[in-house]
């Protein structure tokens, strides 16, 4: 899909959008969040062979800001615009801004603490690299959810995400996906959170190796020199299934402020046996305030 499809389809998204919004509810409450981080991907490259597999630490910064609007008495509606910076330390040329705009509306079926809830939301994102053409782009996405609050200390949501990913440059980081999630929230004691997060991704898949290889070619549907990795190292596009595990801890140190520790798994089964994994630690301080 061109970018002028995606932009088009986002105009016309964002102003129905704008429509709900404009009917009759209640103040709109603003918000406003703040983070900063530390990462670790043991596989930035994707590869499936140690040989080709790039590791990077990498700092994340991120602000944005949102209007929460009551509709009825059991809907809501969030606009949010935000932008996120992420500096790698080895791997400089990926080091990149993203600008993202979303909007979700929820409605509890309830008016019990553990009424079912189900959403809808889509957003659209537009990504800058420091010096990688290919990975530039834009992106729409749309989320259909449900969950609920099971114990007074235990939720359960999941749902399904489908993704359109539009690079300015070649077609290799050209991407549709569709996926599905589920995840959970255990209160441990009044300032403890732990959780838990599955995803199942299916669909277009990008592994950057040196080289070429007579199996990831004759799988791949696009491809291009990525020299944000290295000299001679080249960027393959293919269909792959991608399972992701994250487990977590957020601490909150007062009401509108939290450490948040993650780690995460992934292993991506691409076509014609060309599969790859690794893994990655998170640790963020995290700011809210309304």
């Amino acid at each position: 899909m061109t970018n002028h499809c995606i932009g088009v389809i986002a105009c016309r998204v964002v102003a129905g959008l704008a429509l709900v919004a404009l009917t009759p509810v209640q103040a709109a409450k603003p918000f406003f969040n703040f983070e900063a981080g530390l990462d670790y991907d043991s596989n930035v490259s994707r590869a499936e062979f140690s040989s080709d597999s790039k590791d990077d630490l990498f700092l994340s910064a991120a602000a944005g800001a949102g209007l929460h609007f009551i509709i009825g008495e059991r809907g809501g509606l969030r606009l949010k615009a935000d932008a996120r910076y992420q500096r790698f330390f080895e791997l400089s040329d990926l080091s990149n801004l993203n600008l993202r705009g979303s909007v979700e509306y929820r409605r509890q079926f309830g008016n019990d603490f553990d009424a079912r809830w189900f959403g809808l939301g889509g957003s659209y994102s537009l990504t800058e690299f420091n010096d990688s053409d290919i990975r530039d782009g834009q992106a729409l996405e749309g989320v259909a959810s449900a969950g609920r609050q099971w114990t007074d200390r235990l939720s359960v949501r999941g749902g399904f995400k489908y993704k359109i990913r539009s690079a300015r440059s070649g077609r290799t980081f050209d991407a549709i996906s569709r996926g599905l999630f589920i995840d959970s929230d255990f209160r441990f004691n009044d300032n403890t959170i732990l959780y838990a997060g599955y995803s199942l991704r299916r669909g277009d898949v990008v592994s950057s190796t040196f080289g070429g290889f007579p199996k990831i070619g004759r799988a791949s549907e696009a491809f291009a020199m990525d020299p944000a990795l290295g000299a001679g190292f080249v960027a393959w596009r293919l269909d792959g299934t991608t399972h992701r595990f994250e487990l977590g801890g957020n601490y909150a140190i007062t009401r509108d402020q939290a450490i948040d520790i993650s780690g995460r798994y992934f292993r991506t089964d691409g076509r014609l046996d060309n599969d790859w994994s690794g893994w990655g630690l998170s640790a963020r301080y995290l700011l809210r305030f309304r």
